[in-house]
């Protein structure tokens, strides 16, 4: 058990996590931006990119957000601010990402 290894991990997730949200906003944008919105929900390929994107999202947002949703007791030390809800929270989206295969 080494917690500095757990904090490091933890820590490095939340970084790579928030360049994900960062990213995959982005793409978000410019697929629905006010240039083309029409033309670009017309072609297959940016739809099913948009939706990717939107997956991850909502999947890079939760790990971004692990800090507070983890129950006090469980997790890293670190990042024992939420509920047990929270703590469900997470989980669902999670698997939800996880199932729609966007990771």
């Amino acid at each position: 058990y080494l917690p500095w290894l757990i904090n490091f991990l933890g820590y490095l997730s939340l970084g790579t996590a928030s360049l994900s949200l960062i990213g995959s906003s982005l793409i978000c944008l410019h697929v629905l931006g006010p240039s083309g919105r029409q033309k670009n929900l017309s072609k297959p390929h940016l739809r099913i990119l948009l939706a990717m994107s939107v997956n991850d999202v909502l999947f890079s947002g939760v790990t971004v957000l692990n800090l507070v949703l983890y129950p006090a007791g469980f997790g890293w030390p670190s990042a024992q601010h939420g509920t047990m809800t929270t703590c469900r929270l997470f989980g669902f989206v999670a698997q939800l990402s996880l199932a729609t295969g966007a990771l």
